[in-house]
C-alpha cells in the first residue's frame, strides 16, 4: 500500500517506519547545514513533529520522499532565519550590558551572557520579547511605540516588566565557598 495513503490514515506505526526510514539521511542533511549535531537532531525532530501534523494534508502527486524533504527545507529556513535574527540582535550597536547590567553579576563571558539572555527572552510574551528586541537594537521608546501603534508609557511598561522577568530567569544560585 501507498506510504502517503496509509500516513495519512493516521497509521502511528507507518509513520514510525518512515520515521526509521528518512531519520538518518534527514540527520545527515540537516548536520551538512548546522555545525552542531544536537541542533541536526532537533531539526529532525521537529520535520517529523511537522510531518505528523500535515499528514492528512499529503499529496498523492508527488513521493513522499519530495514533502519530507520539503518540509525538511522550511524547518531549517525557519532555524536560520530564527538564527540569524537572534544573531542581528546581539550584533546590534547597544551593548548587552548597558541594556542588562545585571548580567554581569554572575561573572560569566559575553558568550555565556547571550546564551542565557537569547534563552530568557524566548520566555517572554511575543509583544513584550519584540519591544525589548527592538530596544536591544537602539531603538527609542518613541519609534517602538510608532511602530507597534502604543503609547510610550505601554512601551515603558514591557520594558519594566521585561527586565523583572529577564532579572529573575537570568538569576542563577551562586555557588558558596566551602568554609
Amino acid at each position: 500500500m501507498n506510504s502517503i495513503v496509509v500516513l495519512k490514515s493516521g497509521d502511528e506505526q507507518a509513520f514510525a517506519r518512515i520515521f526509521e526510514q528518512f531519520q538518518p539521511v534527514l540527520l545527515q542533511y540537516f548536520s551538512q547545514r548546522t555545525a552542531c549535531k544536537q541542533t541536526a537532531e532537533e531539526l529532525v525532530q521537529l520535520t517529523f513533529i511537522k510531518l505528523w501534523r500535515v499528514s492528512g494534508k499529503l499529496s498523492g502527486e508527488h513521493s513522499l520522499r519530495v514533502q519530507i524533504f520539503r518540509i525538511a527545507r522550511t524547518t531549517f529556513i525557519d532555524y536560520w532565519r530564527k538564527e540569524n535574527q537572534a544573531k542581528k540582535i546581539f550584533d546590534a550597536g547597544t551593548s548587552i550590558h548597558e541594556e542588562f547590567p545585571y548580567l554581569e553579576e554572575g561573572g560569566t563571558t559575553g558568550f555565556e551572557n547571550k546564551q542565557m539572555l537569547r534563552v530568557a527572552l524566548n520566555k517572554l510574551p511575543k509583544v513584550r520579547k519584540m519591544v525589548v528586541t527592538m530596544r536591544i537594537q537602539g531603538f527609542s521608546n518613541k519609534e517602538i511605540a510608532q511602530q507597534f501603534t502604543i503609547s510610550i508609557k505601554t512601551v515603558e511598561d514591557h520594558i519594566t516588566k521585561a527586565h523583572h522577568q529577564l532579572r529573575s530567569l537570568l538569576q542563577q544560585p551562586q555557588p558558596t565557598e566551602a568554609v
